[in-house]
């Protein structure tokens, strides 16, 4: 079975009732990181009841009643963003493709930990990148398509909303540069113009 293949055919999930709330097994911004991930890579995605609400309490499964509590209105808000993003047709239909990542600065190893990919489907270019770990990072991002050589491109954060144009030649010739606070993502919509 070829890698493709079997990440489109592997069930993914970040928690589930036998385990910690993923809020409290890995802390806020790490959780959310980790759900960008799921969100965004091939294969089967599974949210837990409660997790879209930022639920805490793990709730056995013997209980037939829920504890009260109480949703964290910016996880809410969060995941909503990030479920309606999820819904383009690249992240579904489109082609997986993980992006090189390379230093920025000599003697900056941060770019290790940088977790790129790419969704390709017709016109549509997402571009995931992802700071899983407790460090600001920076790094070279070498896109695998061909741009334009001309023009510029524009680059629309999906998860805030902020819009970034960078010429395309310098994308080409240079590469896309990418500085991520800890434990923070980015799906960036490309367009070339």
């Amino acid at each position: 079975m070829s890698n493709g293949m079997y990440q489109e055919r592997s069930v993914r999930f970040i928690e589930n009732h036998d385990e910690l709330r993923a809020i409290i097994a890995f802390g806020r911004e790490r959780s959310l990181a980790a759900a960008v991930i799921l969100a965004t890579i091939p294969g089967l995605r599974l949210f837990h009841d409660g997790q879209l609400e930022g639920r805490r309490i793990r709730q056995p499964i013997q209980l037939v009643r829920e504890p009260k509590e109480a949703a964290d209105a910016e996880i809410m808000k969060f995941y909503d963003r990030l479920l309606m993003v999820g819904k383009a047709a690249a992240f579904h239909e489109g082609e997986w493709r993980l992006i090189e990542v390379s230093q920025a600065g000599e003697g900056n190893k941060s770019h290790h930990n940088l977790l790129a990919w790419l969704w390709h489907y017709a016109e549509q270019r997402k571009i995931v990148v992802v700071n899983y770990s407790p460090n600001p990072v920076q790094g070279w991002l070498k896109l695998p398509l061909p741009l334009k050589t001309m023009g510029e491109v524009v680059l629309r954060d999906e998860l805030t909303g902020l819009t970034y144009a960078r010429d395309a030649n310098d994308v080409v010739r240079q590469r896309l540069y990418i500085d991520l606070s800890p434990y923070h993502a980015q799906i960036l919509d490309m367009a070339a113009t």
